[in-house]
């Protein structure tokens, strides 16, 4: 999968990324969540980027 790097905040030792502005971004990219299993493509899980904060 391709690695996507974001703005993440850390506070209080924890790790946040902004929800929506992370749907925004996917989205931006070309990344469409898809919540259905669809067993025609192979390698479901290599279409979703890997994320790296």
């Amino acid at each position: 999968g391709k690695k996507v790097w974001l703005p993440a905040r850390i506070v209080e030792g924890e790790t946040q990324i902004n929800e929506i502005d992370f749907e925004l971004y996917l989205e931006a990219l070309g990344f469409e969540e898809d919540e259905s299993t669809d067993e025609s493509t192979e390698d479901n899980n290599n279409n979703k980027p890997e994320v790296y904060a």
